[in-house]
């Protein structure tokens, strides 16, 4: 769990290699690290996962099942904990702490035999937005990005949070990209979210093309420079409405089956949902490694 390793124990510092999941301590983060053995002796992948305000990485866990869907498929997962005490919401990540979170992560990336291609990120929320702030920065390193549930900087106006500009110098290199929007989200309105899909689109052009979708949800993907996709998920669903996140309406991760007994257990999306994030996630990873 986010308390330490399988004995409970946090192990000081991101660089080892071992199998399993445990917790480090790394630039001053609790960093959970998922790795299966097989990655000591072949070549694997690398999932950064970055969890939402007041949340831990247990907990984005439990919405994304990227530890143990992520090893299956051969990739060591990266789960950093934002520091607690700092808002009344329980742990909260500041966009001071990107570089503590990418050196966290390059810690790892560079103990284990990391394909350079397969080096990914994802988030939701608070989460979502250091994952644009990332591909920002780090648009040379990351294979694909997936960005859950946030716009563009300061939006909503009352959340002083960065992301990326798409303009001038805060123009990353073209990736493929992920990203996913609740057109019923109370917290990162659509304003916001078609605001980062335009911020997008502009910079790196693109054609649009819807590819699948039904009365629930869309699936549009962008063609854009040289071929890279970017790909947005736009879904009609809710949280559960007797719920205790019912006041977040759209702000829920679908097909997530959190069971940690948090409060976050209630941020999955009502059912029936025709598409689950993290094994979406997953897939989009495994077919765009670095053109």
């Amino acid at each position: 769990g986010a308390d330490g390793g399988l004995d409970g124990a946090v192990l000081v510092g991101c660089k080892q290699t071992l199998a399993g999941s445990h917790v480090f301590s790394c630039n001053g983060l609790d960093v959970t690290v998922t790795a299966p053995a097989s990655c000591l002796t072949q070549t694997c992948g690398a999932i950064l996962d970055i969890h939402g305000l007041g949340m831990s990485a247990d907990a984005e866990d439990d919405q994304t099942n990227l530890r143990a869907a992520g090893n299956t498929a051969g990739y060591v997962v990266v789960q950093p904990t934002a520091p607690d005490g700092r808002t009344v919401y329980g742990p909260t990540w500041y966009d001071s702490d990107d570089d503590d979170v990418w050196n966290s992560y390059m810690q790892v990336v560079t103990s284990w035999k990391i394909d350079p291609k397969r080096i990914h990120a994802t988030g939701f929320s608070q989460g979502g937005f250091m994952t644009w702030r990332l591909l920002c920065k780090h648009s040379d390193v990351l294979a694909s990005a997936a960005p859950g549930a946030a716009g563009t900087s300061n939006c909503p106006q009352q959340d002083v949070i960065g992301s990326c500009p798409f303009t001038g110098n805060q123009t990353p290199k073209p990736l493929d990209v992920l990203f996913v929007a609740g057109a019923k989200d109370v917290l990162v309105p659509p304003s916001c979210t078609s605001a980062m899909v335009s911020a997008v689109t502009n910079a790196w052009g693109g054609q649009k093309q819807s590819i699948v979708g039904d009365a629930s949800f869309t699936r549009d993907r962008y063609i854009g420079t040289a071929g890279y996709d970017f790909e947005v998920l736009t879904h009609q669903y809710t949280t559960d409405p007797i719920g205790k996140l019912a006041q977040l309406g759209g702000h829920c991760v679908p097909g997530a089956t959190g069971k940690n007994g948090s409060i976050w257990d209630d941020l999955y999306c009502k059912l029936p949902v025709s598409f689950t994030w993290g094994k979406e996630v997953l897939a989009f990873f495994q077919a765009h490694p670095k053109h």
